[in-house]
């Protein structure tokens, strides 16, 4: 009889916890945030020794495009930039709706932009971080926008970190048709 009541209340407990994890997962109203893209980009090794330059090579380029570096992890290959204002179109970025209208083409819309960079031996991966703040001139409060990189903005960093030395294959091309963004 033990037997019996010890596998009766296992059924029990395990109904439970299935019954319980379904219906709050069914119930669930949130959506999943989506995330940039990223990009990478093979550069060309001409000499054993300049995969080793590439971080610093890359960091002067960086600081002479006039971004800031906010963070850099020389021995993990990783920078991040400074936030800069930017201003955007729903081309380069999803910043969400406003009821019909697309938070990036209304006037109270102001968004900045960040980028990390890993370095792997001759890869360079670029993300963009996208902020966005609206200002609504019949609220007192602003709304924070949750805003996602189309691959535009990785696409021109890309571009320019190639002006100055040699990008040989890139993942992805990310610029949509027409789009003269980085020009």
């Amino acid at each position: 009889m033990p037997i019996k009541q010890s596998l009766f209340k296992r059924v029990l407990i395990l109904a439970g916890i299935l019954f319980t994890g379904s219906s709050g997962y069914a119930k669930s109203d949130e959506k999943p945030v989506p995330v940039s893209p990223t990009l990478t980009s093979e550069v060309v090794v001409t000499e054993c020794g300049e995969t080793k330059t590439l971080f610093k090579d890359v960091q002067r380029i960086l600081i002479g495009e006039g971004f800031l570096i906010q963070r850099k992890y020389s021995l993990k290959g990783f920078f991040s930039t400074v936030s800069q204002k930017v201003t955007l179109s729903p081309k380069e970025a999803d910043c969400g709706t406003n009821g019909e209208n697309d938070y990036l083409t209304l006037k109270g819309t102001v968004t900045h932009a960040s980028y990390d960079l890993n370095i792997r031996w001759n890869q360079i991966t670029i993300r963009a971080n996208i902020t966005g703040e609206y200002s609504d001139p019949n609220k007192r409060q602003g709304t924070t926008l949750k805003c996602v990189s189309k691959g535009v903005l990785e696409a021109c960093l890309n571009k320019t970190l190639s002006r100055h030395m040699g990008i040989r294959k890139v993942s992805q091309e990310l610029f949509p048709a027409g789009s003269s963004f980085c020009d």
